[in-house]
């Protein structure tokens, strides 16, 4: 099943900047497709994929740099990236 997943991750150090970097350097080594920006970042594609991608660049991050948590949020991808909504919120 097609999916859109949101992605941040908190390292729980001192070095987060790097921790961060590494985890994004090692999702570029996959072949997942995503868009990073200044808040997360967005992955699109088969959600068993990308579940299946992320828990070995997690592990990796863990066993190098110690505790981080990682935060997803994951939607069923939409044909349009924004759900039509007659109701006022």
């Amino acid at each position: 099943m097609k999916a859109l997943v949101d992605i941040s991750l908190y390292p729980l150090h001192l070095d987060y900047e790097n921790i961060v970097l590494s985890f994004l350097t090692e999702l570029k080594n996959t072949k997942l497709e995503f868009e990073i920006n200044n808040m997360s970042t967005q992955i699109t594609g088969d959600l068993t994929e990308i579940m299946t991608a992320l828990g070995p660049i997690l592990e990796s991050i863990w066993l190098e740099h110690g505790q981080a948590s990682l935060i997803v949020k994951a939607i069923q991808y939409p044909e349009s990236p924004y759900l039509e909504c007659n109701e006022k919120v």
